[in-house]
Order: structure tokens, then C-alpha cells, then sequence
């Protein structure tokens, strides 16, 4: 195993980690306040781990920040997620049972993928060419080092792996607690559609960032106009009331599972 590296820690798969995949013609059927009654599903190997699903391992979250060191989470190939602490490193990532994260059910890793590694006070990714299938950060093929960011996106093979800073993981973790003290609103269904677009890039485009209004417009052939009163009617009932809303309305509904990949 490589120097700094600990055993991976299992979690259990949650009981709901996104909104149900049923649709009619694009639409979101997003449910509002029964979470807690949805089926289990487990993680498919290119799901990312969604903040709905941190809570599930909150202690490995609370130890890192206590530890004051990132983590790292991915669906293992039994849909349960794996978790990481990133200490002193490097960590090298790879089809090899003997690498530190050991994708060894993946057949598109290669034996020796990609390697974690601290660079002063932050954490870097490299694939030095060694990868048959090459190394992709936030939907961007890697070329070179790059540094990591919270919730950075990190596919190699069909594996997704999530970069996690543990101090705002931690937040997520109590925002989400807080989130499922109240329900959320019955939204209409021109409302979920607005946002399942307002998801698009950050699901199916990997921009990781939300869907402008104009291409919310286009897409639904609305007005922005139309998509704006959609839009404030959604922040209104959710009490967003400050700060980047439409990013803000995202993370929420992620938050609570009710916006996953498979919507796409």
C-alpha cells in the first residue's frame, strides 16, 4: 500500500439517495416530503456520492475535520459507498489490489490510473500518461497536475470519485439535517421541469455550476420572463432569501435527493 494510506471504509447505501427516475416526457417527478419512504437504491459505479448521501457517513466526515484533512468518497461495486482520509499521501489510484484506492472490479482502470498527492496546503491530481483510458476532473480530460476543489469530480474509468474539504463537507451535513426538518414545497409540475434544466449542466454537462435562465427558456420554450416568476415563486417557498438563488435552490434540492444524474 502506498505510504500514508488506510484501510477504505464501507457505508452502508442510504435509504434514498435521489428523486425517483419516473418521468413523463422529460419531467421531474419530484416528491416533496416523504424522503424517508422512498425504496433503497444503491450507488451505480458513475453516481457521484450526492450530499444527500453524506450524512450516512457523517463520523468519517467529522473525523477529518477534526483531523483537519480532506476526504475522499466512491460508489464501490456494491453500490455501497467507500471513504478515503487523505493524510500525508501520496495516494495512488488503480485497478492493483495493492494501490491505496483499489478499483479492482472496474475493468477500464488501469493497474496504476492516476495519483493523489499534497502540494503544500493543497491536494492535486495527476495521470502522468500511464492510463490507458486517461483521467477526467469536473468533465475536463487531465493533462497535467491539477488542484482539488470541494465536491471536485474525478472519474477514472467508470468510477466517480468526490473530493471532499471536511470543514464544508460537515456543513453540508447539518444543512441537510436542518432541510429535512421542514418539507419542502409541493412544486408544480412546470416547476420541476424548470428544475430538472436548472440541473442540466450540473449533472449531465459536468460544468458544475447551474443552468443560465436563457437556457432554461430555450429548453422549455418559455420567456425568461416566465422562467424568472418560476424561478422566485420556488425561492419564496424555500426561504431562499440571499446570495447566488439559483445555485442556492440546486444544492438545496440535491441536498434532499430530489435531483440525481439518473434524471437525465
Amino acid at each position: 500500500m502506498t505510504p500514508g494510506s488506510i484501510q477504505n471504509r464501507a457505508i452502508d447505501p442510504p435509504s434514498q439517495l435521489s428523486a425517483r427516475g419516473e418521468r413523463s416526457r422529460g419531467t421531474l417527478a419530484v416528491a416533496h416530503d416523504d424522503v424517508g419512504d422512498r425504496p433503497s437504491r444503491p450507488l451505480g459505479p458513475q453516481d457521484p456520492v450526492l450530499p444527500a448521501a453524506w450524512g450516512r457517513f457523517s463520523a468519517e466526515i467529522a473525523q477529518a475535520e477534526a483531523e483537519g484533512v480532506p476526504l475522499l468518497v466512491w460508489p464501490g461495486a456494491d453500490g455501497r459507498p467507500r471513504t478515503q482520509h487523505l493524510r500525508q499521501g501520496p495516494y495512488e489510484i488503480g485497478r492493483d489490489p495493492r494501490s491505496s484506492i483499489a478499483l479492482t472490479w472496474d475493468g477500464k482502470v488501469s493497474r496504476i490510473h492516476a495519483q493523489l498527492e499534497r502540494a503544500g496546503e493543497y491536494w492535486t491530481v495527476r495521470d502522468d500518461g500511464l492510463s490507458k483510458n486517461g483521467t477526467v476532473l469536473n468533465g475536463v480530460q487531465l493533462s497535467t497536475r491539477a488542484r482539488l476543489s470541494h465536491q471536485d469530480q474525478i472519474l477514472v474509468g467508470r468510477c466517480r470519485l468526490t473530493f471532499l474539504e471536511a470543514r464544508q463537507a460537515a456543513q453540508t451535513v447539518t444543512e441537510t439535517q436542518e432541510d429535512e426538518i421542514r418539507a419542502l414545497p409541493d412544486f408544480t409540475n412546470r416547476q420541476r421541469d424548470v428544475l430538472l434544466e436548472l440541473g442540466r449542466c450540473y449533472f449531465q454537462e459536468d460544468k458544475w455550476e447551474a443552468t443560465s435562465i436563457r437556457e432554461i427558456a430555450e429548453a422549455l420554450s418559455l420567456t425568461t420572463s416566465a422562467v424568472k416568476k418560476h424561478l422566485k415563486r420556488m425561492y419564496d417557498d424555500c426561504g431562499i432569501e440571499s446570495g447566488e438563488k439559483n445555485m442556492a435552490l440546486l444544492q438545496l434540492v440535491v441536498r434532499r435527493g430530489l435531483l440525481a444524474p439518473r434524471d437525465y
